[in-house]
């Protein structure tokens, strides 16, 4: 949904950013999937590092298309990250949960703007999107804190200075919909 309001935001076409959305759902989904493969055993670990395998191709043979291939090295450096990041056995990785989180809310709203040529609000929808990913990592992690609350203000910041319109209000219920997890739901959460 970042891809999307920004998209709406920056007027670019939903038709082309469509492709773009979904490899960053088979993103977040592979990364997730290799996490989870390490508290497996045997077939376990193999079928998700599998179906990992199989959502990382998905995401750049949805890139491959002329239009979007500008995106694949911001995105990869999303995957790079999440397999340089240290894993603890319990599943439990804050700190690392909370860079890839961070990197990819941004490249997420960050790549809207480069396909639209709004160079002039990259830098605002990145920071916000980087600020929606920590926050996200954050509550779920440790709930609502005093570090939250000034991220989330400072991603408020960063969308004040956008213009209005339906992407804006998109993106400011998307921040909203972040104070429904609570550290009672981490579990689900983590699961999306």
């Amino acid at each position: 949904m970042l891809v999307i309001f920004s998209a709406i935001l920056c007027g670019y076409p939903l038709n082309k950013v469509l492709p773009l959305a979904a490899g960053v759902k088979f993103l977040f989904w592979g990364n997730v999937l290799h996490r989870r493969a390490i508290l497996g055993s045997g077939s376990k670990i193999r079928s998700r590092l599998l179906w990992g395998d199989y959502c990382y191709g998905a995401l750049f043979y949805l890139l491959a298309e002329e239009d979007l291939r500008c995106c694949l090295a911001p995105l990869a450096q999303v995957v790079k990250v999440h397999c340089e990041t240290p894993f603890i056995p319990s599943g439990r990785e804050p700190g690392a949960a909370r860079e890839v989180l961070a990197l990819l809310g941004g490249k997420s709203c960050y790549l809207p703007a480069l396909l639209a040529g709004k160079k002039h609000w990259e830098k605002d929808l990145y920071n916000f999107g980087f600020a929606f990913g920590q926050a996200h990592a954050l509550l779920l992690s440790k709930g609502m804190t005093a570090e939250v609350e000034r991220i989330l203000a400072e991603a408020r910041s960063y969308l004040a200075s956008l213009p209005e319109g339906e992407g804006k209000e998109g993106l400011e219920r998307l921040l909203e919909s972040l104070l429904l997890i609570s550290t009672q739901s981490k579990e689900c959460s983590e699961a999306r």
